[in-house]
């Protein structure tokens, strides 16, 4: 930009509403407006208005009376239909200084008609009582719970069992200390994964839970290591068990790493899933001060290490489970097939990421790290001699770096496929702000579907419910518009639809209704035919 016209923009950009502010603004049922801000600020403003976001919800033409307070100030509405009932408060709040300045602070946010006061959500540090935080903190534990259920999670999850199946009838001590640590090592990812998440959103990243799926690089380094865990559970090798953390060998120290690095693994392969529960509580853990987005996510975590937790703190709850043999083999090696499938779905999101992968080099890598494993089984075993076992290392070790290389190379090569570029199927259309208001605009409902190719929880929902004949029957009949948000990659105007929504995960389902687009209908994370056509049914 020109130096002439530097200054105009930013100018310019000052005078935007603010997005993030600290401010708490809480409705009465009367519709008074109560903000509360430090006391050095509230010192300094004169008067302020709000604008809401759809114009007739006020009477513009009655005054808005202002009465200041030391905290802040109270600012009082007359709404248009004096019978209307406040259901929330999607606006500006422009507040004007003594010394003639002033600014705009977004508001955003439902009203919970169950409290004699309403809590709005104010840019992105709102302030909720504390009997909305403890309630969110439930919503995660819960949701961690569940999270131990979905396909992302389970094949890891029963390896981390069998192991203590295998184990139960050792010391007790040793089988509580692996718990915790397992437990501390899913806690502290999710804190991991969330402080980072922070961080960007603060920094002007658009971007929400499940991020790092959106990097090619992450998925195929994903790819390599479940791929690597299933010839693993095949018996291909068996050295690395404890890089993966799904086993027990070795020294005290080295088990206790394994047990933590285990809950770190266990926590990045469940991050493509979104249980019950989950999406709310993520939603409101990004629009909160960090100790309580912190907070939110340590609540998710424990939920998610409390059934293996529980194992190791009463492992006679495994009595009913056969007694370590044969069968263990077997349940192995059907978890590394699972782990397989999951190997080939990780290939098909980075089919849909990238406008051109190629597949046979991409074949070529899982073939190169394949025959390092099996240079590791056979050479590198402790009845071999100690030269024969090094050069094995070495030679698997400079075929696995090779391999690895090529695979970052071709994802380097590969031109990332735009949101507009994502393949829709049948009725289903590209999502757009500009097609979703253009849509309402014309007096259609739209239903939006917020999904990812990396997005488990997505996939099922969409085959199981979202794309059989009847329901897109249905759909069709009430003349209902299908857009598809496609969050595979990172998309500016997506993550911003769902902050707007409340959610910053997916999957996410929206039913828009021209009458009432700022309140559009939150469908559950987890669908069914019966959940869908049920929603559907009000607009007969």
């Amino acid at each position: 930009i020109s130096s002439v016209w530097q200054q105009t923009f930013h100018k310019a950009r000052e005078a935007l509403p603010k997005h993030d502010s600290d401010w708490q603004v809480t409705a009465q049922p009367n519709w008074s407006l109560t903000v509360r801000t430090d006391s050095d600020t509230a010192n300094t403003i004169q008067s302020a208005y709000f604008f809401f976001q759809e114009p007739q919800s006020l009477s513009y033409s009655a005054q808005q009376v202002f009465t200041p307070s030391v905290q802040g100030f109270d600012l009082q509405l007359v709404p248009a239909d004096s019978t209307a009932v406040l259901k929330n408060l999607n606006g500006v709040l422009k507040v004007f200084y003594a010394d003639g300045s002033s600014e705009g602070i977004m508001t955003s946010g439902e009203v919970d008609l169950t409290a004699g006061q309403y809590q709005v959500i104010t840019g992105s540090a709102a302030k909720v009582s504390s009997t909305g935080i403890i309630w969110m903190l439930f919503f995660a534990f819960i949701g961690g719970l569940i999270l131990n259920l979905m396909p992302c999670v389970f094949p890891v999850l029963s390896i981390k069992i069998l192991s203590v199946v295998q184990h139960y009838q050792e010391d007790s001590t040793k089988l509580l200390r692996h718990g915790v640590l397992f437990s501390i090592g899913v806690v502290t990812t999710f804190l991991a994964l969330a402080a980072a998440l922070i961080v960007l959103r603060a920094g002007g990243e658009q971007i929400g839970w499940g991020f790092q799926l959106q990097s090619p690089k992450v998925v195929f380094a994903l790819a390599v290591l479940f791929w690597l865990l299933a010839l693993n559970l095949f018996g291909v090798f068996e050295m690395g068990t404890s890089l993966a953390g799904l086993q027990w060998s070795g020294s005290k120290t080295s088990e206790n790493v394994q047990a933590f690095m285990s809950g770190f693994l266990a926590t990045i392969v469940a991050t493509p899933c979104t249980a019950p529960f989950m999406g709310t509580a993520l939603g409101f853990a990004l629009t909160q001060p960090a100790w309580v987005g912190l907070s939110v996510f340590g609540c998710l975590g424990m939920g998610m290490a409390l059934p293996y937790l529980l194992l190791c703190v009463f492992p006679d709850l495994l009595r009913w489970v056969p007694k370590p043999g044969p069968w263990m083999i077997r349940m192995k090696q059907f978890l590394g097939v699972l782990l397989i499938a999951t190997v080939l779905w990780l290939c098909w999101v980075l089919n849909q990421q990238l406008a051109y992968l190629g597949v046979i080099k991409l074949t070529a890598v899982f073939w190169m790290t394949g025959l390092a494993c099996w240079i590791i089984g056979y050479w590198a075993i402790p009845s071999k001699d100690a030269p024969i076992r090094t050069r094995a290392r070495i030679v698997a070790s400079v075929i696995f770096i090779a391999a690895f290389a090529v695979g970052i190379k071709q994802i380097d090569s590969a031109p990332m496929r735009e949101s507009s570029q994502q393949e829709t199927e049948g009725v289903w259309q590209p999502y757009s702000d500009a097609r979703l208001q253009a849509e309402l605009a014309q007096g259609r409902r739209v239903f939006v579907d917020f999904t990812a190719a990396w997005c488990l929880s997505c996939q099922v929902n969409e085959r199981l419910a979202l794309d059989k004949p009847k329901v897109l029957e249905k759909f069709e009949s009430l003349g209902v518009v299908l857009l598809k948000a496609d969050w595979t990659n990172q998309d500016e105007e997506i993550t911003q639809a769902l902050d707007r929504l409340g959610r910053n995960s997916i999957p996410v389902y929206a039913l828009y209704d021209p009458r009432t687009p700022e309140n559009p209908k939150l469908l559950p994370e987890l669908l069914t035919q019966k959940i869908v056509l049920e929603a559907l049914e009000p607009l007969n």
